[in-house]
């Protein structure tokens, strides 16, 4: 069709899912205005995608067969920020350029219309003149209805909260690449029904937080571990009479737990936590959902136990209710939950055998082989579907319970009733060999063999810190990290596309971004290859692709500015960064590498000899020292200034310094 040659058929391309917003919708990062033009142009263009089918079309193919942006002209698909690209296209309209090498044009051969039409034939395409779209909306076709909670509780006016300091003058902070999660309470008695609701990070400056959907007697929490010394703050129980964050150092050293996650099966996840804690502390967990809640054992607890003498490192399993591919797990030594983390996490669920058993909080379902193999599915096998099995699906106890209520609940209204579909999955979740998309939507792995071709990653974990960030003090990070796990049977070319905010940017520096690897294992042992940057192409849309490397590791991506190249001996070093900095730190990548630092005066002529060498005599130092303006006894850079650098190796050598943050 259209001259394209399918390989493959993909029966399961389209499926059921959700769309989540967040309340500020702009792609640099810098916007403080919530629910905007820009906010409800571009839910109208993701709904697009659910109710007619249709890709982005700001997505094709380079030389490279990589997945990039392109300039696909005129269509909604492609921007929903330009007011000239407002309508779909047909193929005689505009489909040409950039558009006959996007997404949909090599995945499904059609145009904008032509997949409309395939999908509502009783529809009337534009004719060849240009096609005006209405300028009012003459109909109401959005109702909205509240269906209210099954216990009488009014929910707190949706305000902004400052974020302060604990302790002294309790200014304000500035906590940009911060987390705050609202930790919602149903019965205080079982923790096990609370809900974690993701608000995302401070906005402005980053000093302020928006917060909606809060309850009086929910917990209202901040984290940070963008710096050197981990931050959090917590609001329990939240009233309403708070209007501030107040955060302070995280009690305890070191503690930056490494958290784990395995899908055993659908329901069942292996922990692991390595963290350093006194032998015979307990470490516990909880684990999140991030598609369905809430009633009585939908965020799992549990208690892991050390598997090592020097208690290092804490194993068990926890079994949730019904699978889900985004998690969010909570760790906190016992009895100190002030010391708790949240790590998020998207999984590739192992496919469900047949005659395995799906464990509900009720009853243990044996699934049969064929189109009903999900535990999702029947009105009876899952807690999720049935209508008298849980207070979602109960008819009389939860107004989103019925079957003739509220689509969530029927078992022939809704996906999450019915036998044969899958809603919690999507691409990341029942995967299709589609892309593999970060929980943030700011990763993206994919393979160069096609766009439904397996992309082998079985876990995509975001951190909230970049690892050995301190002994790679040249390098600054650009939003967080994210480590893959890939599955050994998948080989092949890949690509790992990451986006980022303008605001995570250093002013002045984008030219110098990068993606960086940190290979499984490769810290600080012997001959350690560090973070190593990969072959990089920047797109001007916040986007940059490499190829994803055949080994497990971290990703993430820094920015570092390349100084001219030093030769053996002494080299003439110019600082122009404007705050000053350590010598060691600004030389950090040069480390056992240079013995020598001498500042040059401002003088008329700059001194164009160089020093002796660092070998020299004590009288020889002494006397050039007291005949020309050098000083050697230099501890920092500043701004402006000129240095005399010995380097004690051939060269050539380049030094990276971290640009300013």
């Amino acid at each position: 069709e259209n001259g394209l040659v399918y390989t493959r058929t993909v029966p399961s391309a389209y499926q059921r899912g959700q769309i989540r917003m967040g309340p500020v919708w702009d792609p640099y990062g810098a916007s403080t205005t919530d629910l905007g033009r820009d906010w409800w142009q571009a839910l109208a263009h993701e709904l697009s995608h659910y109710l007619l089918f249709l890709p982005d079309n700001y997505l094709g193919y380079d030389e490279a067969d990589a997945l990039v942006r392109i300039y696909c002209q005129g269509s909604f698909m492609t921007s929903t920020y330009d007011p000239r690209f407002t309508e779909f296209l047909t193929r005689t309209e505009k489909w040409e350029g950039d558009c006959e090498r996007s997404l949909a044009e090599r995945t499904t051969g059609r145009a904008d219309w032509e997949t409309i039409l395939t999908h509502y034939p009783m529809l009337q395409p534009p004719g060849a003149a240009a096609f005006e779209g209405p300028s009012i909306l003459p109909l109401h076709v959005t109702p909205v209805f509240d269906w209210g909670r099954p216990e009488e509780v009014t929910t707190l006016p949706a305000r902004f909260f400052d974020v302060r300091e604990l302790d002294g003058q309790q200014d304000r902070l500035r906590l940009r690449g911060s987390q705050v999660y609202l930790l919602q309470v149903h019965d205080p008695a079982d923790v096990t029904d609370d809900v974690l609701v993701y608000l995302g990070s401070p906005i402005g400056s980053g000093d302020r937080i928006m917060v909606r959907g809060a309850n009086a007697g929910d917990r209202l929490c901040l984290y940070d571990s963008s710096g050197a010394q981990p931050l959090t703050g917590c609001v329990d129980p939240l009233t309403a009479a708070d209007v501030a964050l107040f955060v302070g150092p995280v009690a305890g050293e070191n503690w930056a737990p490494e958290i784990e996650v395995v899908p055993l099966t659908r329901n069942t996840l292996q922990l692991t936590v390595t963290t350093a804690l006194p032998v015979g502390t307990a470490l516990d967990v909880q684990v999140y959902p991030a598609h369905y809640g809430s009633a009585p054992g939908y965020a799992p607890a549990a208690t892991l136990t050390q598997t090592t003498p020097a208690g290092t490192i804490y194993t068990g399993r926890v079994t949730l209710p019904a699978f889900d591919y985004q998690v969010t797990v909570r760790a906190w030594p016992e009895g100190e939950p002030a010391r708790e983390v949240l790590r998020g996490f998207l999984l590739s669920l192992p496919p469900l055998a047949e005659g395995e058993i799906v464990t509900g909080t009720t009853a243990a379902t044996t699934i049969p082989a064929g189109p009903n193999v999900n535990p999702l599915g029947g009105p009876n096998v899952n807690p999720l579907g049935g209508p008298n099995v849980n207070p979602l699906g109960g008819p009389n106890v939860n107004p989103l319970g019925g079957p003739n209520v509220n689509p969530l609940g029927g078992p022939n209204v809704n996906p999450l009733g019915g036998p044969n579909v899958n809603p919690l999955g999507g691409a990341g979740g029942v995967t299709s060999g589609a892309p593999f998309l970060s929980a943030d939507a700011q990763v993206v792995v994919y393979s160069q063999a096609g766009f439904f071709e397996p992309n082998g990653v079985q876990i995509l974990q975001s951190l909230d810190r970049v690892p050995l960030q301190a002994a790679f003090p040249w390098l600054l990070p650009v939003g967080r990290a994210y480590h893959v796990t890939l599955d050994p049977m998948v080989t092949g070319s890949r690509y790992l596309a990451a986006t980022y905010l303008q605001r995570d940017v250093p002013e002045g520096y984008e030219e110098t971004l990068k993606v960086y690897f940190l290979p499984d294992g490769d810290g600080l042992g012997p001959d350690p290859a560090g973070w190593q940057p990969l072959p990089t192409r920047q797109y001007v849309e916040n986007l940059l692709v490499a190829p994803l490397q055949e080994e497990n590791g971290t990703y993430a991506v820094m920015s570092t500015v390349a100084m001219p190249p030093l030769t053996g001996g002494w080299n003439l070093f110019a600082y122009l960064f404007p705050q000053p900095r350590s010598v060691t730190e600004t030389l950090a990548s040069l480390a056992g590498q240079y013995t020598q630092v001498c500042r040059v005066a401002k003088t008329d002529t700059l001194v164009a000899q160089p020093p002796l060498l660092p070998d020299s005599s004590s009288d020889e130092l002494d006397n050039l020292l007291a005949a020309g303006p050098l000083d050697c006894e230099v501890t920092a850079f500043e701004f402006g200034e000129v240095y005399w650098v010995w380097l004690a190796v051939p060269g050539p050598v380049v030094p990276y310094v971290a640009p300013p943050r």
